[in-house]
């Protein structure tokens, strides 16, 4: 009986903040990216040191393996159709933005019926609990997890409508693992920003 029960330890330092706490901070560290010069320096210093020029994707074949030169061609092409059709250089930039600026991202994957993948972001301020789940602990923060085990997403709550966890990516930052809800890059200098800008 003195064993933690699966992804439900927490830390006075891992416990989220709650919804409307976590939507001013987020609403505030957006606002320090559109008017306070440091903010915004920082962030494109990482963007230009984590991205960069883009990141480059090339299928191959491995040595001994039992594959033709021409299936990994095929391969390559479906791989430049996704990055062009996803404008992807440019989408790894907003991502780490975002990520930075909300603490936070959601990709949501689309197949067209050609068989193509559309990457889509899905604003945080969407994600939330509806309503008729409000009760629910393993749907709070709009994200539904496995009953006593917050790391196995089941789903996203976007709008209230149920996403299956296969079809969002969700990158969190600043948080533990077993946090549902990550917080923006500048949440704990919010103040030294303003303060170095004045």
């Amino acid at each position: 009986t003195w064993w933690t029960q699966l992804g439900t330890a927490r830390s006075s330092a891992s416990v989220p903040l709650a919804g409307e706490r976590l939507a001013d901070l987020r609403q505030q560290c957006r606002e320090l990216m559109l008017t306070n010069q440091y903010a915004i320096n920082g962030i494109e210093n990482r963007i230009s040191y984590l991205v960069g020029p883009g990141h480059s994707y090339r299928a191959t074949v491995r040595r001994g393996a039992d594959a033709s030169k021409s299936l990994a061609s095929e391969v390559q092409q479906v791989i430049d159709r996704f990055l062009e059709e996803n404008q992807w250089h440019d989408r790894q930039q907003e991502i780490v933005r975002r990520l930075d600026r909300d603490g936070e991202v959601f990709l949501r994957f689309f197949t067209t019926i050609d068989g193509a993948t559309r990457v889509r972001f899905v604003e945080p301020d969407d994600v939330a609990t509806p309503v008729k789940q409000a009760t629910n602990p393993a749907a709070s923060f709009g994200i539904l997890t496995q009953a006593g085990d917050v790391e196995t997403v089941l789903g996203y709550y976007v709008g209230d409508t149920l996403v299956p966890a296969v079809d969002i990516q969700h990158r969190r930052a600043n948080v533990d693992r077993n946090v549902k809800r990550g917080l923006p890059l500048y949440a704990p200098v919010r103040a030294n920003l303003r303060r170095a800008e004045k």
